[in-house]
């Protein structure tokens, strides 16, 4: 498993700060304090008097608005900031906004944005066909070439967006060289962390000035929530916190609280769902029935490429209890079918180009018995 060495010292492990997490203050703060934070599920916060409130939200020195922030929101964002060895971090309504929000405080008007070539594609649409509307431009590049991300910023590009780990052939960037290429042309790096997560990658000590999640994937764990997070310098997140502020982009209490009660136990998950990982990349691997395995040795995520669409589909009926879900990072093991969902808005040209065919399928592997695991791949396997 990879291990990343924060920007600074950290006076906790990993697994303590997750297990812990960071609270916010509440409002006001009594004798006795919950031990687990409470929901705070309101829109508003109430003052004694008029001279309060007006202090409150001139100063922004406590809650008031929910729009404004809230404590869940605060702690879930403060927690994942202190993983990612962060200064600060702000939580948003799901990891789109994340890369919205990440985009217009990283560029202006007029600047354009390098993002690699085979980014998950809900991620790739926001950059390619919103931001245009934003006065952005986009020039899609390969990321795993960083002399072609460097041609890009010589050329003027002023940020830079890229994945850890590439959806959904779970493709591996060389961080630290992109860094050094955007500290050269000043331009900012942009990462998303979601399928590696701080526990195996850490963008910011290798260079990245900003790092995102979908907390919905991995960081909640359960399929129970939506949201996304953006961490970085305080300079940065207090211009994002603005942002998210002014176009209501903001997380929500209750999925704040889950994704924060889902990061209590994030080492622990993905140390197992890695360990399944690797178990059953053993095995597909040289299993006659699996045209080509994508894994990079470590993750919980791989993709099989089965050659044909009916295959992949006939695998995922001999396999119910692998469900096919558009999404990953749950604490059960799920199939999607990249093609026809995640990057189904690609040409087919495009899709083939990059490596998508219509047999491959992704597996988010989860924490469940290995050899139960592979008791129901090899039986639908050996059905094709």
């Amino acid at each position: 498993m990879r291990k990343s060495t924060p920007p600074f010292p950290m006076r906790k492990s990993l697994a303590t700060l997750s297990a812990r997490g960071v609270r916010a203050e509440p409002p006001a703060r009594d004798v006795g304090r919950p031990t687990s934070e409470p929901l705070y599920q309101t829109a508003v916060f109430d003052f004694p008097d008029i001279a309060s409130a007006e202090s409150a939200i001139s100063k922004g020195d406590t809650y008031f608005y929910a729009r404004h922030g809230r404590p869940n929101e605060a702690s879930f964002a403060a927690s994942v900031a202190a993983l990612e060895g962060a200064e600060a971090g702000i939580a948003t309504s799901s990891g789109s906004a994340a890369v919205l929000c990440a985009a217009l405080i990283g560029t202006s008007p007029g600047d354009r944005i390098l993002c690699q070539r085979d980014a998950y594609g809900g991620s790739r649409a926001l950059l390619e066909h919103d931001l245009v509307n934003f006065g952005r431009q986009l020039e899609l590049v390969d990321a795993y070439e960083p002399a072609k991300v460097a041609d890009g910023l010589s050329r003027g590009a002023r940020f830079v967006f890229v994945e850890t780990l590439s959806n959904p052939l779970v493709r591996e960037v060389d961080l630290p060289a992109l860094a050094w290429h955007c500290r050269s042309y000043g331009a900012l790096l942009c990462v998303d962390n979601t399928l590696a997560t701080p526990v195996s990658q850490r963008p910011i000590a290798h260079g990245a000035e900003l790092v995102l999640h979908s907390a919905t994937k991995f960081l909640g764990g359960h399929h129970d929530c939506l949201a996304g997070v953006l961490v970085g310098s305080q300079a940065l997140i207090k211009e994002a916190r603005a942002l998210v502020t002014r176009l209501g982009l903001n997380a929500p209490a209750f999925d704040s609280w889950l994704s924060a009660r889902g990061l209590r136990t994030l080492p622990l998950r993905m140390e197992r769902a890695e360990q399944n990982a690797r178990t059953l990349a053993d095995r597909l691997r040289e299993h006659p029935a699996v045209k080509r395995l994508h894994y990079p040795g470590w993750s919980a995520m791989l993709s099989i490429d089965l050659g044909t669409r009916e295959a992949a589909e006939a695998l995922a009926r001999a396999c119910p209890q692998i469900h096919v879900t558009p999404s990953l990072g749950g604490v059960e093991s799920s199939f999607s079918h990249p093609a026809s969902s995640s990057h189904r808005n690609l040409a087919v040209e495009e899709r083939t180009a990059l490596g998508i065919g219509p047999g491959l399928l992704r597996l988010s592997v989860g924490i469940e018995d290995a050899e139960d695991l592979w008791s129901e791949l090899g039986r639908g396997l050996a059905q094709l």
